[in-house]
């Protein structure tokens, strides 16, 4: 199961910079976590960190609803362990 997490930092744009999303001064920053989930090839599951952004409450919300970053790009470039190396005899 994907998780997002969003929290506020107790912060503004004075201590994070303005949003990564909309680029505009925040009185609060907030954070949005990514942690997506994929089944491997043996059948066991595995999660990655698929990114964490800084920005509006409302920017964030927006964000995961407009975009999936649990998809299969964003898998391939931020999961290692799919690598199968094999004996090395």
């Amino acid at each position: 199961m994907n998780q997002i997490r969003t929290r506020s930092t107790g912060k503004s744009s004075d201590f994070y910079g303005h949003c990564e999303i909309c680029g505009k001064y925040a009185s609060d920053i907030h954070t949005m976590s990514v942690r997506c989930s994929y089944t491997r090839r043996d059948g066991t599951a595995g999660h990655y960190m698929a990114g964490t952004w800084f920005g509006h409450k409302d920017c964030l919300d927006q964000q995961a609803r407009l975009q999936n970053p649990c998809n299969e790009e964003a898998k391939a470039d931020a999961m290692v362990d799919r690598l199968d190396f094999g004996d090395a005899a």
